[in-house]
């Protein structure tokens, strides 16, 4: 039995980061890995200090850190994700985005330099073009930073249907985010505008836990709950959450990763968020007019565009995905084979 640690933003019930255990699943199957998940649990780690922080080289035979947006320039997370102890063992960091708009703190991206320029270090895979440009001219580490799409497409296979354009847009899938209703958040203006114009809402519950809680607060801060025309989807797994968007004729999302499973489905989506993980994104797939801040009076104007959304051809990014899945699965499969060992020192 092969024996991985897996270091995320896992176990808070977060939409993404879940389904990048379920990708992680297929490729790495119980039958032949133990994958002990170890979280977002450095500062956790240290503090009570988990056991298994003095015996990784006894206890794993790699470490994968990832995915989602973890190599964070403008503040410092080394100890929740980079922990030195994790370099006692080959060391792969798989499906990250760099979050630019963070900033540049110089101990934060010092840290990075650290940890990734560690002989340890035996893969870089970032998922978009911008992102490992930036790692690769900021960081310099062991190994060149390359790159694939985001983990989640390689789960384009399960998506159980496909949105089918109409002529009118009858219901309107909404996910939110706890913690964005910003002041100059129009998001509660735009929900009473779409129910005035006679369609029907669904709020998409993409997420489990507390992340659950934040999200359901968002919404009920709407003061719509109490329409006929409202209903809000809660699912207990995320398994279930990845199909949850049937039924409706267009998805307005502050979550990427609600985006990427609504464009999964072919159904017309909007960002509402307008970071450096959507803006890539969308620019990649050629609809960047479809990101709209929740803050942006265009907000009112876009329900039109919703007919002139463009059927989208996925197949190369699934293949880029699962491509990078596999590539890391060989990699981690030879490293084990091989015995090869690794040194625990830093440049």
């Amino acid at each position: 039995m092969k024996r991985l640690g897996i270091v995320g933003y896992y176990g808070h019930g977060n939409f993404g980061d879940e389904l990048f255990l379920q990708a992680f699943r297929r490729v790495f199957p119980v039958n032949e890995y133990r994958m002990d998940l170890l979280g977002r649990s450095g500062a956790l780690m240290r503090k009570y200090r988990d056991s298994r922080l003095d015996a990784i080289a006894e206890r794993y035979d790699a470490i994968i850190i990832g995915g989602g947006d973890l190599l964070i320039p403008g503040y410092d997370v080394a100890n929740q994700y980079f922990l030195e102890e994790f370099l006692q063992v080959p060391v792969f960091v798989h499906g990250v985005g760099v979050p630019t708009w963070t900033g540049y703190d110089e101990t934060a991206c010092n840290n990075m330099k650290k940890f990734l320029r560690s002989e340890a270090i035996q893969g870089i895979c970032v998922r978009d073009i911008e992102g490992v440009e930036w790692v690769n001219k900021n960081i310099k580490p062991h190994v060149e930073a390359v790159f694939a799409d985001d983990i989640v497409f390689s789960l384009l296979d399960t998506v159980d249907f496909r949105y089918q354009p109409k002529t009118s847009v009858e219901r309107i899938g909404i996910v939110l985010r706890g913690g964005q209703n910003k002041p100059d958040c129009k998001m509660k203006e735009f929900v009473h505008f779409l129910l005035q114009q006679g369609h029907a809402l669904r709020f998409i519950m993409l997420g489990t836990g507390k992340e659950l809680d934040y999200d359901l607060t968002a919404v009920e801060k709407l003061e719509c709950l109490d329409s006929d025309r409202v209903d809000v989807v809660v699912r207990q797994s995320d398994v279930d959450l990845l199909h949850a968007f049937d039924g409706v004729d267009a998805v307005y999302s502050m979550k990427f990763h609600g985006c990427i499973a609504a464009l999964m489905h072919g159904i017309p989506t909007f960002a509402l968020i307008t970071t450096d993980k959507f803006v890539n994104l969308y620019r990649k797939l050629g609809i960047a007019d479809y990101i709209i801040h929740h803050t942006n009076a265009r907000l009112f104007e876009s329900v039109d565009s919703i007919y002139s959304f463009p059927e989208l051809d996925l197949a190369g990014i699934y293949e880029s995905s699962t491509k990078g899945l596999y590539d890391l699965k060989s990699k981690v499969d030879s490293l084990i084979l091989s015995r090869k060992k690794v040194n625990f020192y830093f440049l």
